[in-house]
This record gives structure tokens, C-alpha cells and sequence, in this order.
């Protein structure tokens, strides 16, 4: 414990925090204290310079930029003690924070949840589009960051930090930024995802002329597919460029996507988290299934009542927003390999069906021109806005 050491101005390393939280070290945790005190308190970013001295690595993206040149994307490695109060204080962020449900980034199993969303819709017959911005983390306004902290009621003294934090960042003499939150950071992901959230809110609050939803978003921090009819994919290309446009970021139309092949790249396919998608998507019916098994074994494990698991299983935002997706056969797979669903007696399994339909309620509209797959996907993706705690 003594022979290790941190590359941060502090001495703290990872290795301590474990030991800390493990041990419940009570001179480590006091210690800990107060450098998050010192942290918070301070006026300025100057106040505390040392502590906010950082590194930057580039890492590969796999791929040429407009120069034709290798891609690589810079990331930030912070103080470990550093990082270690944004984790604090992102969670009181994700409290405060409304994030649209089809945001998945803050979301257990985020990534394939929106794999699976994007997966289904293709399947039912609408359209995917996906949109790329153009250095979306380095263009972000820090006075709409500014601004949207406050409409969702952050404290003072928290909205201060971060802005003293964002304004400072990678900078050796401190002058003051106007653009841009650093990849790598525990706060980026939150508040680049509580910045955009009008752009994906704005999409699924478009109606037609009959009064019909015609389109949703699927996001994960800064990749976003549009998911559409196939009459309307002009229409809201056009629309989510104006949206982009009014938050300052700018759609880099070279290398968006489309899964109809008469746009953008021709060839049908958009790939999306790594994964390529066309006419044939299949829903990842097998990834979800094990993902439910694991999650229903873990809870399975813990050592309280079988009421209160089942509550767990409902509440669970990896279980709710799939549930009603899978097919019969993929869920009562998942439910039929669980150790602990085995034992569930009837009227146990009949208080989870009733959970689980409370805690995802369906938006009905008449979209009578769709397969009634595609249907059911679009309505599913507009159930009632909670906030992702």
C-alpha cells in the first residue's frame, strides 16, 4: 500500500479509493473529505491549479478524418482524486438532469438496448438515419451548458464548479474557453447528453399533418439515429440539420447514414455503436436474453425478500424498456434459465407482469400505413418521460 504511488498531484491512486472503500480507512476516507471539500469550495480553478493538472491521450478512432489522415480522438487523464469527486458529482447530476429515455448512455446496458431499439424498427419496416456532427464534444456553447444547469434547478455552488471546470480545461495559464467539454472527464458524458436532450425531445415531439408521430431518436452521448417512415426521410433530414444548427453543432453530411440506399451513403447501411445495420437487421434477441439471465441471477443472489427482488427485476431500466420488445420465445427463455424465476410461484410471476406493464405504458396513435411491427416499435418508443435516476 505504501510503495504505490499516483501520478497525480495528490498521492492518491485508484488503488487507495478501493483500499478506502473496502477497508472503511477512516483516516483515508477523512482525507478524502477534505480534498472534495477543497475542491468544492474553491472560488476559481486557479484556487487549486495543481489538482487540476492533466494529460491528454489520443486514441486511435479507426479511421481517416477529412484529410484523409489516421483519426485519433483526445481524451483527458485527470487526478485520481479528481475523478473521483466528479463521479459524485455526476451522480447528483443524473438526479437533477432530465435525459429522454431513448438517451442510453447513462443507462445499464445503454449500448445494446439502443442496438436492440434500432434493430427492431429496421425490422418493422421504417428507416434509420444516422447523423454525424462535427466535433461534437469541441463545439459545445458553454452558455447553453450554462443555461440548461439552470432550467434543471443545479445548485449554485454546483453549476459554478462546472462551469469554472469546463472553462479551464487543458490550460496552462487558464484563460477563459468559450466552447468545447473534455472527453474523458466523468462529467462530459451527463452534460453533453443533458445539452442535447432538446435535440432528440424536439424530434419526438414532431407531429404530422394528421397529428401522428412520425419519428424518434435513438442516442448514445453524440451518435444519434433518426428512425423514420420511408416518406418522410427528406423531411427529417431537414429537420434535424435545423435542430443541430440551433444548438451550434454542424451535421457533417459526408459521413452520415441511411439505411435506404437513394441517401447519403448509397449503400443501405448505417453503423451504429460498431455495429453494421441494412434491410436484414436482425433483433440481437440472443444478447438480450443472456443480458436478462445475468441481471436476473445477480438479483437472484441478493439476500432480501422475493417481493422486493421482483421490484428490483421491474425497476431495472435494463429490463423495462426491452421487455415488451422481445419475443415470446426470447423471453420466457431468459425467465425459463433463471435459477431464481424457476421458484417465482403464479401469483408472484402475476405481480411482475403487472410491474413491468405499470413501468412501460404505450403512446397509442394511428399509424395505419405502417406494418403492424413498425407500429408497435414507433409507439413504443413514446411511453410516459421519467427521469433517469
Amino acid at each position: 500500500m505504501y510503495e504505490y504511488t499516483s501520478a497525480g498531484e495528490s498521492g492518491f491512486g485508484n488503488l487507495h479509493l478501493k483500499y478506502a472503500y473496502k477497508t472503511c480507512d477512516r483516516l483515508l476516507i477523512q482525507m478524502f473529505k477534505q480534498g472534495f471539500n477543497q475542491i468544492h469550495e474553491a472560488v476559481t480553478i486557479k484556487d487549486k491549479s495543481k489538482l487540476y493538472k492533466s494529460r491528454v491521450v489520443y486514441i486511435d478512432k479507426h479511421k481517416l478524418d477529412s484529410d484523409g489522415k489516421q483519426d485519433y480522438r483526445p481524451v483527458q487523464v485527470q487526478e485520481a482524486l479528481l475523478s473521483c469527486y466528479h463521479s459524485v458529482l455526476k451522480r447528483r447530476l443524473v438526479s437533477k438532469i432530465k435525459i429522454n429515455q431513448n438517451q442510453f448512455a447513462i443507462t445499464p446496458s445503454g449500448m445494446l438496448l439502443a442496438k436492440h431499439k434500432l434493430a427492431l424498427a429496421i425490422e418493422g419496416g421504417l428507416v434509420a438515419i444516422k447523423f454525424d456532427v462535427k466535433r461534437a464534444f469541441s463545439s459545445v456553447r458553454h452558455e447553453l451548458i450554462e443555461k440548461m444547469l439552470i432550467e434543471q434547478g443545479v445548485s449554485n455552488i454546483d453549476s459554478r464548479y462546472i462551469m469554472n471546470q469546463i472553462k479551464a480545461r487543458w490550460s496552462n495559464n487558464f484563460h477563459q474557453l468559450q466552447v468545447g467539454i473534455n472527453q474523458g472527464c466523468n462529467l462530459s458524458t451527463i452534460l453533453y447528453c443533458g445539452f442535447s436532450n432538446q435535440i432528440m425531445e424536439k424530434t419526438q415531439a414532431a407531429k404530422d399533418q394528421n397529428g401522428n408521430s412520425y419519428k424518434f431518436a435513438l442516442g448514445f452521448i453524440d451518435d444519434m439515429v433518426v428512425i423514420t417512415t420511408p416518406d418522410k426521410i427528406q423531411q427529417t433530414i431537414n429537420e434535424t440539420i435545423a435542430l443541430y444548427k440551433e444548438m451550434h453543432l454542424e451535421v457533417n453530411t459526408e459521413k452520415c447514414e441511411c439505411t435506404h440506399p437513394n441517401f447519403f451513403n448509397k449503400s443501405g447501411i448505417v453503423n451504429f455503436l460498431g455495429q453494421d445495420f441494412g434491410k436484414t437487421a436482425k433483433p440481437l434477441a440472443k444478447q438480450i436474453t443472456d443480458n436478462l439471465k445475468k441481471k436476473f441471477d445477480g438479483y437472484a443472489k441478493l439476500d432480501i425478500p422475493n417481493k422486493d427482488k421482483l421490484l428490483l427485476f421491474c425497476q431495472c431500466i435494463v429490463i423495462t424498456p426491452v421487455i415488451t420488445d422481445l419475443s415470446s420465445t426470447s423471453r420466457s427463455t431468459a425467465l425459463r434459465t433463471s435459477s431464481f424465476i424457476k421458484k417465482l410461484t403464479s401469483s408472484q410471476w402475476q405481480t411482475w407482469k403487472k410491474y413491468s406493464t405499470q413501468m412501460h405504458p404505450l403512446m397509442h396513435s394511428n399509424n395505419s400505413h405502417l406494418t403492424s411491427n413498425a407500429k408497435e416499435v414507433l409507439e413504443s418508443s413514446y411511453p410516459a418521460r421519467t427521469t433517469i435516476r
